[in-house]
């Protein structure tokens, strides 16, 4: 069954080249810092997030001395040297982990799920998946999935049609059915901004079909395929130069 994740369909929908490279060839894709940045400041809300007797105290606190308890800091430097991240990132660690506590915490929300892992099947030969960063029950009968973004921020219209925001409503409704309305949030750390989304279930049901058709021509991509489809040049793209114990050559895009 294939597995379709918001940043693969992503992937597949921005450049069938960088697909076929990640995806078909399985080709070496490590992240780089910036990335392993957002991992480990996730990694260190979620802390947060997961209910316990002193967790209102460590953010009431926070918030009060504008300092990152000293727990979390000393969990985030186990991060920085396991990510082999450079010390100039504790600034920018401060920063985003502050900027969480402050404006991305909501202390009055009952926390459903954190880093909770859904698979859910949309017919016989696809399903989505993803990990969701937290599930927040709002008053009796609103579920707000929200994720933790820690790179540039997205603009408005971008964030009203970016996949992400469609799967993670859909399995929420798969997920929590008993409660009749679905949001999704993207929050943005950069620079403290929230953006909420909603989707009608004619909206979402109609995603699900242009899903299935892609999924299809995922898994029938073929190197021709993806040579034609190739994207522009992209600096953040990993697989721009040759790989020679791959056999690959590079991304014709750079030539």
């Amino acid at each position: 069954m294939l597995k379709v994740s918001a940043s693969r369909l992503k992937t597949f929908l921005t450049c069938r080249y960088q697909y076929y490279c990640k995806y078909v060839l399985k080709l070496p894709d490590e992240s780089g810092d910036k990335a392993n940045l957002g991992s480990a400041i996730h990694t260190i809300l979620e802390c947060l997030e997961r209910p316990g007797k002193n967790r209102r105290e460590l953010v009431l606190g926070a918030r009060r001395t504008g300092e990152v308890p000293k727990n979390l800091w000393r969990h985030w430097l186990k991060l920085r040297s396991a990510y082999r991240l450079p010390e100039a990132f504790d600034k920018d660690a401060k920063k985003l982990i502050l900027n969480g506590i402050n404006y991305a915490i909501d202390l009055n929300a009952k926390v459903l799920q954190v880093e909770g892992k859904f698979d859910i099947p949309i017919d016989n030969n696809i399903s989505l998946t993803g990990f969701i960063d937290k599930t927040l029950l709002i008053g009796s009968d609103m579920v707000d999935t929200q994720d933790y973004k820690t790179g540039v921020p997205y603009k408005e219209e971008v964030c009203h049609t970016d996949p992400q925001g469609y799967i993670y409503m859909y399995a929420m409704k798969k997920l929590y059915p008993q409660y009749k309305r679905h949001v999704f949030t993207f929050q943005f750390l950069k620079n403290n901004t929230s953006i909420t989304i909603s989707k009608t279930q004619a909206q979402i049901d109609a995603f699900i079909r242009f899903v299935g058709a892609q999924g299809y021509l995922m898994e029938k991509l073929t190197k021709e395929q993806a040579l034609c489809q190739k994207s522009w040049k992209c600096n953040m793209c990993r697989f721009k130069k040759p790989i020679p114990e791959a056999d690959y050559a590079g991304c014709p895009a750079q030539y």
